[in-house]
């Protein structure tokens, strides 16, 4: 979980298994996650250049490559994906 985190916050989490990512905003900063849950990883996220990230409402699951990812490089102050994958 945030790479070169700082300020951070998880809240409900569960980020399980990561052998590999599992949340990483790289840069870190304030991060933030929330409601959590992000599950068996091989990724499970990976937005983003970090500052004051903003991960809500989580529950990614079952990831194995991917599971958001997309060498998203977000350039703003406030990031917020929101996600709900049954």
């Amino acid at each position: 979980y945030g790479s070169t985190a700082e300020n951070q916050t998880l809240w409900r989490s569960e980020i399980i298994d990561s052998g590999y990512m599992g949340i990483n905003t790289n840069g870190g900063t304030n991060l933030r996650v929330y409601n959590s849950k992000i599950h068996n990883n091989r990724i499970g996220m990976y937005p983003g250049s970090g500052n004051n990230v903003n991960i809500s409402f989580n529950l990614i699951y079952n990831n194995d490559e991917y599971g958001i990812h997309h060498n998203c490089h977000y350039d703003k102050n406030f990031l917020q994906i929101v996600i709900l994958l049954l």
